[in-house]
């Protein structure tokens, strides 16, 4: 898997592809996250956000700052998700996003406690875009198999 990584990653810096590595390790965060490998995960999610702020995307930094709100709260750390979550919904809002009401609910719920972590970190991810779901469901092979 870090082998598959690496090449991935050095491929997309060679080329200068900071929004395919910001992808990428979105995507893998999201396969560790999938697992219950927290630790691995919040390593990519803060990856996923460095590359974002980087080439300055705000959606990016958006759900940067979302899928580490997801994992503090799953690691019991509420005020630093909640802070995570309101970052994220600020950007939502900003950009127009059709996720805002999403996160305006995580937030809600972060801010009352009743946040289900169990479901938000088995929850499988979404991707929107065709490459990344490809990418992502190839990732999720190598660490399954």
């Amino acid at each position: 898997m870090d082998s598959y990584n690496t090449v991935v990653l050095t491929i997309q810096k060679e080329i200068e592809d900071e929004i395919g590595a910001m992808q990428t390790y979105a995507g893998l965060g999201d396969v560790y996250r999938t697992l219950q490998q927290l630790d691995r995960a919040t390593e990519h999610y803060e990856l996923q956000l460095s590359a974002a702020q980087k080439v300055g995307k705000q959606q990016g930094i958006a759900k940067a700052f979302f899928n580490l709100s997801v994992i503090m709260a799953a690691c019991g750390r509420h005020e630093a998700a909640l802070a995570q979550a309101r970052k994220a919904l600020e950007l939502f809002e900003e950009i127009g996003s059709k996720r805002t009401d999403e996160i305006r609910k995580q937030v809600q719920e972060l801010t009352a406690g009743e946040l289900d972590c169990a479901r938000m970190t088995e929850k499988r991810a979404t991707p929107s875009s065709g490459w990344l779901r490809v990418t992502r469901k190839t990732h999720y092979h190598i660490l399954t198999s």
